[in-house]
């Protein structure tokens, strides 16, 4: 259509070549009218597209119709008339339907491709957030079946019939109301995107506390966590989750024990979780869905990556402070 439009003009004893050539270096000399154009274009491209009522599509031809033709219109007229620099009024009718037929076919392309631009960062913003929904659901599965995982389950009811026999009722209520603290934390943070550093580490802090039960020696956790950053967040059960996937992957023992490090500053702006490296010689090997999970969140949540580091001797994971 505009192609036709164009040829047309060309083709009328009213538009010769220099009178179509200069209407158009006089629209385009003026920088507020395409500034006027342009800007009127984008607004309207998001109002009809955020609008949520409608009301059919010949109110909505007519709509644009009428949009368009009242844009061009007000735009010659300002083009014509030189305003608001200054005020020709030797402008004529004739002049004035010359330049609105110009401004008209600007006005159509401009507006296309508004509206094609503005189409591709919708739909690319609705790609991200039905990926971030994919994602997220992803994460509470993942959650879910930690609740529920039944090697935890069955090491904390065994780990807790042993204290039963030896009638060691003290540590037995301590370690119940632990284990009903950690599945209370993963509950009530089940629908949670963040949580803050502090709550985090009260909740490994219980599940530390299960696990040294499980190995009285060979196993430590060390913490170095300035208060500055206890009120930042971070995912929910994303520091427990790597302190678990230490204890699945290495070996626990006496003679070589296995050392967890939390450091948390606030000018590294990341909690550090680090361990001694000692591989199981018959352990499976790592799947690394919970570290993809985790990485996902934060690609999502924020477009800022995890760290993950290792060596000979030591495994790294960097999880940023939001």
């Amino acid at each position: 259509m505009l192609r036709l439009a164009y040829v047309e003009l060309f083709a009328s004893p009213s538009f010769s070549t220099d009178r179509l050539y200069h209407m158009a270096d006089l629209l385009a000399s003026n920088s507020a009218a395409l500034i006027i154009l342009l800007c009127v274009n984008i607004i309207y491209v998001r109002h009809t597209r955020r609008r949520e009522t409608r009301h059919g599509p010949i109110a909505e031809i007519a709509a644009f119709l009428l949009f368009v033709l009242l844009t061009s219109a007000c735009v010659a007229l300002i083009t014509g008339l030189h305003l608001p620099f200054a005020f020709d009024r030797s402008f004529t009718a004739r002049e004035f339907l010359q330049l609105w037929i110009v401004t008209l076919l600007v006005e159509v392309t401009l507006y296309s491709v508004v509206f094609m631009v503005d189409y591709a960062l919708v739909a690319r913003a609705v790609l991200r957030a039905e990926r971030g929904k994919a994602h997220q659901a992803q994460f509470r599965y993942m959650k879910l079946k930690q609740q529920v995982n039944p090697h935890f389950l069955f090491n904390s009811l065994n780990i807790l019939d042993c204290l039963v026999c030896e009638q060691r009722t003290e540590q037995a209520s301590a370690y119940i109301h632990k284990l009903a603290g950690i599945y209370r934390y993963m509950l009530q943070n089940e629908e949670e995107t963040l949580v803050r550093l502090r709550e985090e580490m009260a909740f490994v802090g219980m599940y530390v506390d299960l696990l040294q039960v499980r190995f009285p020696e060979g196993f430590r956790v060390e913490t170095d966590i300035s208060d500055e950053v206890m009120n930042r967040h971070v995912l929910p059960c994303s520091v427990q989750l790597l302190i678990e996937n230490a204890i699945k992957h290495n070996s626990v023992g006496a003679d070589r024990p296995l050392v967890i490090r939390i450091v948390a500053e606030a000018e590294a702006e990341a909690v550090t979780v680090s361990n001694n490296l000692q591989l199981k010689v018959s352990g499976n090997p790592s799947t690394r869905v919970g570290l993809n999970y985790i990485r996902q969140q934060y690609l999502d949540l924020s477009g800022i990556p995890i760290g993950i580091r290792r060596t000979d001797t030591e495994y790294c994971v960097t999880l940023p402070l939001l």
